[in-house]
């Protein structure tokens, strides 16, 4: 029988975080946790402590051994995409710093394999992670689905 593998996705950001735990047995996925570690203020090294801390909290508290982190997709706004990556750097030093092993995954892969459609709306990602992991609601925010 194959040992049960908990793994941490999270969705950087620079003022929003989101993160989802779950537990494979074997084919079933198994809800632990999720939320959203939301950053304030203006100064962008106080908001990437915020998450660094918030992240090392939340994997000390599930003990995670993988952690899934989205790359970036830089779109049209490129800065957008480098304060992303500024926010993705923060979760990746978080789950390294604690030994966990860290994968990238592009957003349309996420939301291909979690939709069967690559370019699913929010509202469509929060509603079959609903069904997939047999949750009584849809997750709080759009970043913790």
């Amino acid at each position: 029988m194959e040992k049960p593998k908990r793994v941490i996705g999270i969705d950087p950001g620079t003022r929003n975080v989101g993160y989802g735990i779950v537990e494979s047995s074997g084919s079933k996925l198994i809800y632990v946790a999720g939320g959203c570690i939301k950053a304030k203020g203006d100064e962008m090294s106080q908001r990437l402590i915020t998450i660094h801390t918030g992240l090392i909290e939340v994997i000390e508290k599930y003990s995670p051994e993988v952690a899934a982190i989205e790359t970036v997709f830089a779109g049209n706004n490129v800065k957008t995409a480098i304060a992303i990556g500024e926010g993705r750097g923060a979760a990746v030093i978080s789950a390294a710093e604690k030994g966990l092993a860290v994968e990238g995954y592009e957003p349309a892969l996420v939301k291909r394999a979690v939709t069967g459609n690559g370019r699913a709306n929010k509202e469509q990602v929060q509603e079959m992670v609903r069904i997939l992991l047999g949750l009584p609601a849809q997750p709080e925010t759009d970043h913790e689905a």
